[in-house]
């Protein structure tokens, strides 16, 4: 365990310095999230009174070794293409000032979200991040395509919105935004919303409404927030579940019974704490599962030579024109080198090591930078503020979420596309109004 603890421990800081030497490019945001989703998560089970999973040393030189070329070859091609995303997403939000009407409009995307989000709840059941195997109807291609693609407009709206509350201290955008914050925490779990805090966070400190000072005072918040919150979030979701498939309950009353049980039984504090190191120490994550391909590997299970990412890149199709492929990807891996078919926390450098071992890693490195040059230019070339906003706070989040396949990027260049040509609809019919 302490050759891992040291390997871990010193590429996290290799990554963490990579990221600030790039800090005015969007690969800084990647490198954050891989140094502390992945690398960085067996120094979290230590500390959580775990260990990491236990892996051979040949496994573990190999495992972050693939990570280690991975983020060097995203950190070098960004570094060549001369990447400045953050640096100008900076510039925009000092230079915004959303009027009247783009204030209404986000605000328009914001209700439409929550229509599409209590409809899906009702029929559905789903209501926590993690539950969505407990599905008690299912979502058709349409419904989850629109919101996708309203949920991009919405991280734009939540831009917007950020902005115009920071500069106007307007406390009804502020109390729309807390909403979101809600919504995010329980529909999609502690990533999702340290992300979103982040980013609100960012813009409130790049338009003026903070000081650093307050941005560090809010950072801390936010972690003593999380983790005092997490057990009752936890406790929650499993009453949730309990409620809905066995009590039988609607989702909407289940949710209420669940989270006052909840308190009832852990408070809002520190009760029930050792709930989140079980949850951490026992749950799979992308670093584990490169150990686990790495170590099946090892034993002479030969590579996918691209297969993986075919398969994601098919699964990114329309069902409508091409049918979903049998197995998902991380399923497709294990099922090559051996492994339990489960549900895992597959990511790009683990099908870059499933495709092409090492050399593999270096070149999805260097296609994650690409990409992220290319779609900036993409963003940066709308002449519309909030259409801009939506595709960066989209790349943003898709960089963060590392266990994250290629289907998502794929994903994002559609949403973003339709999400023009509704914009670009929307003003041509003010043109023909005027």
């Amino acid at each position: 365990m302490s050759f891992e603890v040291a390997v871990s421990s010193f590429l996290t800081v290799a990554l963490v310095l990579m990221a600030y030497r790039c800090r005015r490019s969007f690969a800084a945001v990647f490198l954050v999230a891989l140094a502390v989703f992945c690398v960085g998560l067996p120094l979290f089970r230590v500390a959580m009174g775990g260990v990491p999973w236990p892996a051979t040393g040949e496994t573990i030189l190999f495992a972050y070794g693939g990570i280690a070329l991975f983020a060097v070859s995203v950190f070098m091609t960004s570094i060549v293409y001369g990447d400045r995303g953050l640096a100008r997403l900076s510039e925009l939000l000092v230079s915004a000032h959303p009027t009247i009407n783009e204030i209404k409009l986000s605000m328009l995307i914001i209700v439409v979200n929550w229509g599409i989000r209590i409809y899906i709840l009702a029929t559905t059941g789903i209501a926590f991040s993690g539950s969505e195997g407990l599905a008690i109807g299912s979502v058709s291609y349409i419904l989850s395509s629109t919101m996708s693609i309203t949920s991009l407009l919405g991280g734009g709206a939540i831009f917007t919105l950020t902005i115009a509350a920071s500069r106007q201290r307007n406390y009804w955008i502020w109390l729309v935004i807390i909403l979101e914050v809600a919504w995010t925490y329980t529909r999609f779990g502690r990533r999702e919303v340290i992300f979103l805090l982040f980013a609100i966070i960012y813009i409130a400190w790049r338009t003026g409404s903070l000081r650093l000072l307050k941005v560090i005072s809010s950072v801390a918040i936010v972690g003593i927030g999380l983790y005092i919150t997490a057990p009752l979030f936890l406790v929650t979701r499993g009453l949730n579940s309990y409620y809905v498939l066995v009590a039988g309950l609607d989702s909407i009353t289940a949710m209420g019974y669940a989270f006052s049980d909840a308190v009832s039984a852990c408070g809002i504090g520190f009760q029930c704490s050792e709930l989140v190191s079980e949850n951490i120490n026992e749950r799979s994550n992308a670093m584990e599962f490169i150990k686990s391909v790495v170590g099946f590997q090892l034993t002479g299970y030969p590579f996918l030579y691209g297969l993986a990412l075919l398969n994601s890149m098919h699964r990114a199709i329309p069902s409508v024109i091409l049918a979903k492929p049998e197995m998902e990807v991380e399923q497709l891996i294990q099922a090559n080198f051996g492994m339990p078919l489960i549900d895992d926390a597959v990511s790009i450098a683990a099908i870059a090591y499933a495709d092409g071992g090492l050399i593999g890693c270096m070149i999805a490195g260097c296609c994650v930078a690409i990409f992220i040059r290319y779609f900036l230019w993409f963003a940066f070339k709308q002449g519309n503020e909030l259409l801009a906003l939506s595709m960066l706070f989209g790349l943003a989040k898709v960089l963060w979420n590392i266990e994250f396949d290629l289907v998502f990027y794929l994903v994002l260049v559609r949403d973003s596309v339709i999400s023009m040509l509704i914009i670009h609809m929307i003003k041509f019919v003010k043109m023909l109004r005027l």
